[in-house]
């Protein structure tokens, strides 16, 4: 029982700092900008961000603001803000070129 609760947890966090399934093969650019850092994965139409900074009492909306932000300078197209799905760990940022 022991042996199976280490590999559920070992799993659960190895699942932390990993894009989502349509990003995997895709190499991240390490981005620090507004007191946070991101690992950001881009494909033609959209750009997932993975926040790797540690920081508490952080406000959610500051860091999606920072995101977007990166996103549409790293790919010089405009993130469709109605669109972004995710939270202040990871998001996902749909993008029109």
């Amino acid at each position: 029982m022991i042996h199976r609760t280490s590999l559920l947890a070992l799993a659960v966090l190895t699942a932390c700092n990993t894009p989502s399934p349509r990003f995997l093969g895709t190499t991240p650019v390490v981005v620090e900008k507004g007191g946070h850092s991101f690992d950001v994965y881009r494909r033609p139409t959209e750009v997932q961000l993975l926040r790797t900074s540690r920081q508490f009492g952080i406000v959610p909306n500051d860091v999606m603001g920072t995101a977007i932000s990166i996103a549409e300078e790293m790919s010089g197209c405009t993130a469709l803000v109605a669109h972004v799905k995710g939270d202040a760990a990871l998001m996902t940022v749909p993008l029109r070129c």
